[in-house]
């Protein structure tokens, strides 16, 4: 079955559960073992995906492999319906009281009039339940996944016309896909490929082996990594919101930036809780909040804060082992999940260290200006936040990322990140 019906399937059945089934309807639970079953069809197409290139390759296998995540997350845990207009029941109890806390999505960009006016009929059930099945983010609703940016961070009521998004989108994509095409064909030139090797992933426990030579390689390896990683998700959102919206099905205030400020991701925690991208934040964290609120964990303190931190950069690793395991790296291969369960071990490290400082210096690291929006710390401060996570990220990534480039570089004739490369023929490789 094409990859793509595969997905169409599953936001299909999602779809129909949402807009067609009660809250607390049982045949929800009941057809949720379909969700795993049609996403494992995928792994019978990994010869042929291979010809579409590893870029479409990890777009397609994210999208549907989420999926499973995505259903769970909005069908069975947060039991959004056509009825309700949203989720029947929020994991967290504090967006009971408050259900926009973030403050995302202010009055002037959501919609003015309210979706419990829809009336009932077939199209609009489907079209509600379709929406909310392919929406991770739920943008400029009272349930907005936090830390969503916006297009003008100091305008959030600031919306492009169609014409100027379509334009900054195609300019998006195509720039990001001749970075990542650029960065395939490379390796076919002569001398081009990492010298590296499984081995070298660890570092502290090899300290002493370390040359100079090899910490220039890691460092290339990371930041090529990270930017590629960008990059594929630029074109993916922005391929399917340049479609989307230039068919009219979406407006531009639905398909607002993927990704945030990089210039306020100087710590572990606000990198990823602010700066990279918050498509599946609200998919990986709702299972350990319904966790944590099952175990009865106080809504507060550190003990489930870092229950919800395990819990969500876990699921986020077993998602990605999946994933690598559609391009053929096999779960025992995969250091994804080994990469994100140290992040929120750089979190608590970050914490302990801005703790003592604030106890010894007296500072909380919190500013304020008089009308009470909070500053950013001094400029030495973010620099040495950046050096911190820069440092971490060295340290962590290659343990994920190291698999994945030796894989590509066995790979006869090269991979290509799409079906097709401009950039082979101009570099003759």
């Amino acid at each position: 079955m094409h990859p793509i019906l595969i997905f169409g399937l599953l936001v299909l059945h999602c779809g129909i559960m949402i807009g067609f089934t009660k809250h607390n309807s049982f045949l929800r639970l009941a057809s949720f073992p379909l969700q795993p079953l049609i996403a494992s069809l995928l792994y019978e197409q990994r010869t042929a995906m291979k010809r579409w290139g590893t870029a479409t390759h990890i777009l397609l296998g994210s999208f549907i492999l989420a999926m499973p995540i995505q259903y769970l997350n909005l069908v069975l845990l947060n039991r959004w319906s056509f009825e309700t207009k949203g989720p029947a029941r929020l994991a967290r109890s504090d967006k009971h009281s408050n259900p926009n806390p973030n403050g995302n999505g202010s009055a002037k960009t959501k919609d003015k009039k309210p979706s419990g006016e829809e009336e009932d009929t077939f199209p609009n059930r489907l079209r509600f339940g379709l929406h909310t099945a392919m929406s991770t983010r739920h943008l400029n609703t009272p349930w907005e996944a936090r830390n969503s940016p916006h297009f003008d961070p100091n305008n959030p009521a600031h919306v492009p016309s169609r014409k100027e998004f379509l334009h900054r989108t195609a300019v998006i994509v195509v720039l990001s896909a001749a970075f990542v095409d650029f960065s395939f064909a490379a390796n076919g030139l002569p001398g081009a490929q990492m010298p590296i090797t499984l081995e070298q992933a660890r570092f502290f426990s090899r300290l002493r082996e370390v040359t100079v030579e090899e910490f220039f390689v890691r460092a290339a390896v990371v930041i090529a990594s990270w930017i590629n990683t960008l990059c594929v998700v630029y074109v993916g959102y922005g391929i399917m919101g340049f479609v989307l919206v230039g068919l009219g099905f979406y407006e531009p205030k639905d398909f607002r930036p993927v990704v945030g400020s990089m210039g306020r991701g100087y710590t572990v925690r606000k990198f990823w809780g602010e700066s990279w991208h918050q498509l599946v934040r609200d998919v990986v964290v709702t299972p350990g909040t319904f966790l944590a609120d099952l175990l009865g964990l106080p809504n507060r303190g550190v003990v489930r804060r870092y229950f919800e931190a395990v819990t969500a950069f876990g699921i986020s690793g077993l998602l990605h082992v999946a994933i690598d395991q559609v391009r053929g790296i096999s779960p025992a291969e995969s250091g994804a999940l080994r990469f994100f369960l140290m992040q929120p071990l750089g979190i608590a490290f970050e914490e302990i260290v801005q703790a003592v400082w604030s106890r010894l210096f007296g500072t909380t690291g919190k500013n304020y200006q008089e009308d009470g929006k909070k500053t950013e710390p001094a400029l030495w401060k973010r620099l040495v936040g950046f050096a911190w996570w820069g440092f971490f990220l060295g340290w962590t990534l290659p343990v994920w990322m190291y698999p994945n480039v030796l894989k590509q570089a066995d790979v006869v004739p090269i991979e290509r990140g799409f079906p097709w490369s401009v950039a082979e023929k101009v570099l003759g490789v």
